[in-house]
């Protein structure tokens, strides 16, 4: 998971906007775990942060184990 998490900052090509996403949600489930009950809403990234918020969201009570394979392998 750590190796999978540094070699995110060295792809050779940008991710799509939902691959950043999806990238993002796993590593915040894999190491964090559930995501706060309420979304943060600071008016500058308003629309960045709920977008970031959700798509963890959507992983909630998925096992870390599994959340952690899904990054690697993803």
């Amino acid at each position: 998971f750590d190796k999978a998490s540094e070699d995110v900052h060295k792809l050779t090509y940008k991710p799509s906007n939902n691959e950043l996403l999806s990238l993002y949600a796993h590593f915040k489930q894999g190491t964090v775990a559930t995501p706060p009950v309420y979304r943060k809403t600071q008016p500058t990234v308003l629309f960045i942060g709920r977008a970031k918020w959700d798509a963890w969201n959507n992983l909630k009570g998925i096992l870390c184990c599994v959340i952690t394979l899904l990054f690697i392998y993803n």
